[in-house]
């Protein structure tokens, strides 16, 4: 009883101790998010100053570091989101034409809210029962985003070289400029869709409603509809750590591409008689990696696929991440990250993977990879020990190496990736060392 209130005493002066912390870190988020001109610019190297600051030095700081509870605390609000005034339940996403948003009547700027971002093509047919156990309002306390595959293109710049899932993700870019570019407009009006122009305009779409909605990103879930089911599966399996969970209906043939990033998604498939083949041999390839269910749409209720939603939670922490590169898109999830990996296999070789494990009580990381060069772990003390030196096992090769854990770092993660839960306090790059 004694252990259990000393704990309780030191998460409270926690707390306390974290106060000012947070609300210099809330005014240099603030300034970040809104510096365009010197003066607001001037007001964000000043903001950092006063964050940097308002934490404490030495042990002290040290010590809060390492109360994962405390700094969760912390950061829950770094962001500020504007009022929104609903009319009738549906608001225009600003900046993104013909995008709407569903905002119950709850809705409070200053608490994160479980959110669907429902991607359906707007002429497929999907058939009544379909769109009426569709995410909305009976959704109540949810927030849902609707859109269409050919929306979310003209999100999409004109050059398809450049890859911007992060920048437009994180929310850092100013989306206006790639509104309507033109360099798809002969494939909009052919009303073609570019699974990869939509997985990308998804997550062009998804930095839009971050800075404008307090998304629990704990709670986001992916809704997709036929045509746009692909898109949808590129998009998890490429940054799977970004959603709580997945939904496909009527799923059309798809080229099932690193399903295994899936592992820890629940996903549900809702199936009708034109995907009645397809929905299985996919469910069958998805059961091998993680919580798979099927389910006939002319059989189930809105309430039940509102309940489905209700209980995804993302786990940003897991202690075992294993990813499977795209030969069409970077990928990378949970803590590991910037993964750098060679050209294409040669046949029979297989695509490159990593397969990464901890062991907080050891002390201990793990990582079996092929063909990649590089890649990047995030820590923090929850998945290590930051105090204590921590063995790291790279492809049978072993060092013993020592982080040490900065603020600093952990504040301009969390703004990186405009997300309030993606406490990272270090982080280590990796050479992967060759074989033999």
């Amino acid at each position: 009883m004694l252990w259990w209130c000393c704990c309780i005493a030191g998460l409270q002066a926690g707390d306390g101790a974290f106060a000012p912390a947070r609300d210099a870190v809330r005014a240099w988020f603030g300034a970040r998010l809104e510096a365009v001109s010197d003066a607001q610019r001037a007001a964000v190297i000043d903001g950092r100053r006063r964050t940097l600051r308002a934490w404490p030095s030495g042990e002290r700081g040290r010590a809060l570091l390492a109360k994962p509870e405390a700094v969760r605390t912390t950061f829950a609000d770094a962001f500020a989101y504007p009022d929104i005034e609903v009319a009738s339940g549906l608001v225009h996403l600003p900046g993104v034409p013909g995008v709407r948003v569903f905002v119950p009547a709850a809705y409070d700027p200053r608490r994160p809210v479980a959110t669907v971002i429902s991607v359906w093509p707007s002429d497929g047919e999907l058939g009544p029962n379909a769109l009426e156990v569709g995410p909305g309002p009976g959704l109540g306390t949810a927030i849902v985003v609707f859109a269409t595959p050919r929306q979310l293109q003209a999100l999409v710049p004109a050059s398809p070289r450049i890859d911007l899932t992060d920048a437009l993700e994180s929310g850092a870019a100013d989306l206006l400029g790639f509104v309507g570019a033109s360099g798809w407009a002969v494939r909009l009006r052919a009303r073609e869709v570019d699974d990869d122009l939509v997985r990308r305009g998804l997550f062009a779409l998804l930095g839009a409603v971050l800075r404008r909605f307090n998304v629990d990103r704990d709670r986001l879930v992916l809704d997709c509809a036929g045509q746009a089911c692909p898109a949808g599966l590129r998009a998890v399996t490429s940054a799977p750590d970004r959603f709580a969970g997945l939904v496909l209906r009527a799923v059309p043939r798809i080229e099932a591409v690193a399903l295994e990033n899936l592992a820890g998604v629940p996903v549900l498939i809702l199936r009708g008689l034109s995907s009645f083949e397809e929905s299985g041999l996919l469910k069958r390839q998805i059961d091998r990696v993680t919580d798979c269910e099927i389910w006939n749409v002319d059989d189930v209720q809105s309430v039940r696929v509102s309940s489905w939603y209700a209980e995804c939670r993302r786990e940003l922490m897991r202690t075992h991440v294993a990813l499977v590169m795209r030969a069409d898109a970077a990928v990378d999830g949970y803590w590991v990250t910037d993964i750098s990996s060679e050209g294409d296999a040669g046949e029979g070789d297989g695509p490159a993977r990593i397969d990464v494990r901890v062991d907080r009580e050891l002390g201990a990381i793990w990582v079996e990879c092929r063909r990649i060069d590089r890649f990047t772990l995030l820590l923090n003390d929850e998945l290590l020990d930051l105090d204590r030196p921590f063995q790291l096992d790279v492809n049978g090769v072993s060092v013993v190496l020592r982080r040490t854990p900065s603020f600093s770092f952990l504040c301009e993660t969390v703004f990186d990736r405009f997300d309030s839960g993606f406490l990272f306090s270090a982080e280590i790059t990796v050479d992967v060392p060759r074989r033999g």
